[in-house]
């Protein structure tokens, strides 16, 4: 006879788009959830802060979360880059993006929200796999007191990332 089945709690009730991979002592995820809006019917009022989301890095001895302000970033095609060329994004577009390169790409792409506080970086791997490393922090200017918390997470390039990018498409819509 099975245990019944625990009921979810508050966080997963509420729980957007999730990433896993791995198993016993490498495992790790990556969830968005909460998300919030002050007017929905003002896109670029979701776009630089009027509505946020929380997100939540898993992984052994790691349970890091923040809430990340406005849907939108900065995708880096290169690593030295200047700020003035990099492309205005929405984190949806910038997944979109990477599974629609499905046969991958040279290099680090990364996306970074507008505060700073949250990014990906992606690395194409042989095989037709993804590895996306997501970040958080509070690095506050005026204060030298900060921390910082990553997960890297493998995907198969093409179905997966995108299945992924369309929920997260579908959550910062709010709906």
């Amino acid at each position: 006879m099975s245990a019944p089945a625990e009921r979810p709690s508050p966080v997963e009730a509420e729980a957007g788009p999730v990433l896993r991979s791995g198993a016993g002592s490498g495992w790790c995820e990556a969830r968005l959830s909460s998300y919030w809006c002050t007017d929905p019917d003002d896109y670029y009022g979701g776009y630089y802060g009027g509505a946020g989301y929380t997100v939540r890095l898993k992984g052994p001895g790691l349970d890091a979360e923040a809430t990340v302000s406005g849907h939108g970033g900065t995708e880096l095609e290169s690593e030295h880059q200047p700020v003035s060329q990099r492309r205005w994004v929405g984190l949806d577009d910038f997944l979109l993006g990477l599974a629609a390169r499905f046969r991958g790409w040279d290099g680090v792409r990364a996306w970074e929200s507008l505060c700073h506080d949250f990014g990906v970086e992606a690395t194409w791997h042989t095989w037709g796999h993804v590895r996306l490393r997501f970040w958080l922090t509070d690095q506050d200017y005026w204060y030298d007191e900060s921390w910082q918390a990553a997960v890297t997470v493998t995907v198969e390039a093409g179905a997966e990332l995108e299945t992924f990018a369309r929920q997260v498409r579908v959550f910062l819509s709010g709906e």
